[in-house]
């Protein structure tokens, strides 16, 4: 029976090969073979220890900015209603962000992640889940730049609500495109008449039935008629409506504009009256705050 003398390893730390381990289960390697293997495992052992996220007060400041940029985002998908082209601009808002931050998609998740991390750590601690002690080992495998970074940033994101907030905005920049644009004096200068179909459209938009939308226009012709506003010359403005009983109505007075509000006084009145006013899709659009808008295509 062959047998071959036991050698010492080859390998740091008395790591051997299966065959040194057992000598009868194959032949053993090369010389060259083991030397290879045991620089692989030497250059494979520090590898596996990953070095802990440092998040700087830079990184957190652009982590802030990426992470509303993706509420944001998500906001805009969910009232985009069916709209492709909403929905397409609402995928793009993180991407584009990502762009303008010089970040890729890993970095933004790692860094994230390792704020995370440290965040629920703290707030175990803070909420008496987790002892001093115990958040004291936790904490030993983040980097220490990031522990300071979250700390100094606590309760300032333990109190953010970014979807809510995001919400906040889109819901303001759907109102404020309803809105239209402020108009200026030169713009208001003419004749504008009551548009019945417009203004149906503006108050219910796709929730009328079109017999619905007939009915109401003729309501609204039976107790108003076709109002219309004529501004100008200069600050002088002049509306004209009916009555019910289909008697004229006519009130004379000034106008002034500030920002999207119109104020009116009539003749021999002290009293100022205003409406909200903008101009969308070539179209005047007068209301009373929430109360939706009434709209007049120019004459």
């Amino acid at each position: 029976m062959n047998s071959r003398p036991d050698s010492p390893s080859t390998c740091h730390g008395g790591l051997l090969t299966p065959a040194d381990r057992h000598p009868h289960a194959s032949a053993p390697a090369h010389p060259v073979l083991r030397a290879w293997r045991c620089a692989a495992l030497a250059l494979a052992l520090p590898l596996a220890v990953v070095a802990a996220e440092k998040v700087t007060e830079s990184d957190y400041t652009t982590l802030r900015q990426l992470q509303y940029a993706e509420a944001l985002g998500k906001a805009r998908l969910m009232f985009a209603r069916g709209d492709a082209t909403k929905q397409a601009q609402a995928k793009a808002v993180l991407t584009q962000a990502l762009q303008e931050s010089g970040w890729n998609r890993e970095r933004y998740d790692a860094v994230e992640e390792a704020v995370g991390d440290v965040m629920g750590n703290l707030r175990l601690n803070k909420s008496g889940d987790m002892s001093d002690a115990d958040l004291k080992s936790a904490l030993e495998d983040s980097d220490p730049t990031t522990v300071a970074t979250v700390r100094a940033h606590f309760d300032e994101r333990n109190n953010t609500r970014d979807s809510e907030r995001a919400e906040k905005q889109v819901r303001d920049e759907i109102q404020e495109e309803a809105a239209g644009v402020p108009p200026t004096r030169a713009q208001l200068e003419g004749t504008w008449v009551y548009d019945p179909d417009a203004s149906i459209d503006a108050m219910l938009g796709g929730m009328a039935t079109a017999e619905d939308k007939a009915k109401l226009k003729a309501t609204i012709a039976a107790k108003v008629g076709s109002p219309e506003y004529t501004f100008g010359p200069g600050d002088s403005v002049v509306s004209r409506s009916r009555d019910s009983a289909g008697n004229a109505i006519v009130f004379k007075g000034v106008y002034r504009l500030d920002g999207r509000k119109i104020f009116f006084k009539n003749e021999g009145s002290r009293r100022e009256e205003s409406l909200s006013a903008g101009l969308r899709n070539g179209k005047l659009q007068l209301g009373m705050g929430g109360l939706g808008y009434s709209v007049f295509s120019r004459k």
